[in-house]
């Protein structure tokens, strides 16, 4: 493991670190611009019975479920980005797609524990539903990049598993 710390930014590795700041900075400045906008009604329409745009502050975790305390999460996120890091270490020089993955998460997680350090909340603003019936929890960029990192992991590991049935 040692000798793997070293190797985080060589080969496709270094793209986990583009991935994480350039998530991070969209992140922040769209967190930025919306909540700069002074919304006169409750929500911001974009697309009629589909998507608005809300201001909505969440000091617990997704979907408002756990606990009310930013030091529990902002530890809990911290502990997560090492665990990014030594999957990072481990991972094949040549895995591009799980290595912006984990950059993807890793830029998540770092955009909203900058909220929750500098706010004590993760600020949420986007806020999908079909005709106000089916409706989606207000999330933001930093979620959204999660939930795609989390998804080209999995994209991946099929893929492998895939591959491995071939082999056989």
């Amino acid at each position: 493991m040692k000798n793997n710390l070293k190797n985080i930014f060589i080969g496709s590795k270094k793209y986990f670190w583009t991935a994480a700041a350039l998530v991070v900075l969209f992140d922040q400045f769209t967190k930025y611009v919306f909540f700069r906008l002074s919304l006169d009604t409750p929500h911001l329409v974009v697309v009629p019975n589909f998507f608005n745009i809300v201001q909505r502050g969440n000091p617990a975790a997704a979907f408002s479920l756990g606990p009310e305390s930013p030091l529990f999460y902002i530890i809990a996120t911290v502990i997560g980005l090492f665990v990014l890091i030594w999957l990072l270490a481990d991972a094949p020089p040549d895995a591009l797609l799980p290595v912006l993955g984990l950059g993807t998460i890793a830029g998540g997680a770092v955009g909203n524990l900058a909220d929750r350090f500098f706010i004590g909340e993760v600020r949420d603003f986007i806020d999908l539903h079909w005709f106000w019936r089916f409706h989606w929890p207000a999330f933001n960029v930093a979620d959204a990049a999660i939930c795609i990192g989390v998804t080209m992991i999995i994209i991946e590991s099929f893929r492998k598993f895939s591959h491995s049935e071939k082999c056989l």
